[in-house]
């Protein structure tokens, strides 16, 4: 392996600390404020099931396609028509729910006014996000290095990274324990985001014992302490409230869900909530 000292890199390595801004922001606020902005880190999104992680991972993938950016969106449990009925549903402004698009076409009645929101959410995805959108799969983190190598190359840009998420993933202790295949898994996925420079998003399961608990820490994350050692920031999704009040969230149409920094290397951990509405794959900020 070769080593470079300081005195050949140094211009570079000063330049970057002197200039270390985020390249985008997202237009969740309350999101981006926590996260301090896109920059090129590696940031675990956790949550207890029915918090809509993969929503809400999507939204944020689509926003940065939206500007122009490169999104590179692994995915390793939905695949891409179900991430777009997610996408299309959001940007018909409420018009038309996750279920509603395959039946756009379908349905007498209402058909002619769900075809036409059905036609304008697919115009705007076709214009401003399927162009900078790359949705794919992978079985390491090293396909996902690869793959933003070619993003890269292909794009004369580095991709903003979303994935879905870390645990799925595999990698060369698979056959050992499952804390030491996660150990090289979050270790090489932190390998693959400093040696690009790239942002990573990731969505990392939780342990089952953090179900159900209004208020959670980092022990909550699935499989090894690793996933919190190897981040730069860990933002948990709970549902907002306690006992009954708690339930009675769950089960909304728009769920309040209290987001919290468990650990933010490059600021505070603060919290936040914000409304997620599950039938249109929709975040917002509580108003």
């Amino acid at each position: 392996m070769k080593v470079e000292f300081e005195d050949a890199l140094f211009g570079r390595h000063l330049e970057k600390a002197l200039d270390d801004e985020p390249i985008a922001h997202f237009s969740l606020k309350a999101f981006d404020e926590l996260v301090g902005g896109v920059r090129p880190r590696m940031t675990i999104i956790a949550g207890e099931p029915g918090t809509g992680k993969t929503s809400l991972l999507l939204q944020l993938a689509d926003d940065i396609a939206r500007q122009g950016m490169p999104a590179l969106f692994v995915s390793l449990e939905i695949a891409p028509p179900q991430l777009i009925a997610k996408s299309l549903a959001r940007m018909s402004g409420g018009e038309l729910s996750v279920t509603d698009i395959s039946r756009a076409t379908q349905q007498a009645g209402e058909a002619d006014a769900r075809r036409e929101s059905l036609s304008r959410a697919i115009r705007h995805y076709q214009q401003l996000i399927a162009p900078h959108i790359a949705f794919a799969t992978a079985t390491d983190a090293v396909e996902i290095g690869a793959m933003v190598a070619e993003c890269e190359r292909v794009r004369e840009a580095k991709p903003v990274v979303f994935l879905d998420y870390v645990q799925a993933l595999t990698s060369d202790a698979a056959d050992a324990d499952e804390r030491l295949a996660i150990k090289g898994i979050v270790g090489s996925l932190r390998h693959a985001a400093n040696s690009h420079e790239v942002p990573l998003f990731a969505i990392s399961s939780v342990n089952r014992t953090s179900y159900d608990k209004p208020a959670t820490g980092l022990s909550c994350l699935g499989g090894s302490s690793a996933v919190e050692y190897c981040s730069d920031s860990v933002a948990f999704l709970g549902i907002d409230g306690k006992g009954v009040e708690r339930r009675t969230n769950m089960s909304r149409p728009i769920r309040p869900l209290k987001l919290t920094m468990l650990k933010n290397r490059y600021g505070t951990c603060d919290e936040t909530t914000l409304l997620y509405d599950a039938e249109h794959a929709t975040f917002a900020e509580e108003s």
